[in-house]
């Protein structure tokens, strides 16, 4: 995975905003492209680019009661190789350099239960 510094987000920005409304096509969340943007500039958070086009992970790092874990905020692949699992000790390598314990992300996609444990369903209405 190539790191992607935040000088380099604006050159790369119209494919990577294709990935992001490819996965906002396919899952219902509450960010839009532009907030991924911002967070990358900000350096909140950061883009890893995969391999030979095959896509990328944008990471933040969250804190609770519980500690900080390094968050996957959106992983994207547009090709049908197993992404995921190929670059999956990578982002363990990420997490451990950075000192968190922990892994995590929120899909609606129940596809990711082949290798990772849920641990909640999140509800949610209007107030």
């Amino acid at each position: 995975m190539i790191r992607v510094l935040p000088e380099e987000v604006d050159g790369l920005w119209p494919s990577i905003q294709i990935g992001l409304d490819r996965v906002l096509d396919r899952v219902n969340r509450d960010w839009e492209p532009k907030d991924v943007y911002v967070a990358l500039l900000e350096e909140t958070s950061v883009l890893y680019l995969f391999e030979n086009n095959e896509g990328f992970v944008v990471l933040t790092i969250n804190s609770s009661f519980k500690g900080s874990t390094l968050f996957i905020w959106c992983f994207y692949s547009p090709t049908h190789t197993n992404a995921p699992a190929k670059y999956w000790p990578e982002i363990q390598q990420i997490a451990r350099d950075i000192g968190v314990k922990k892994v995590q992300f929120a899909s609606p996609r129940k596809g990711w239960e082949k290798m990772f444990k849920p641990i909640t369903t999140v509800y949610e209405g209007e107030a």
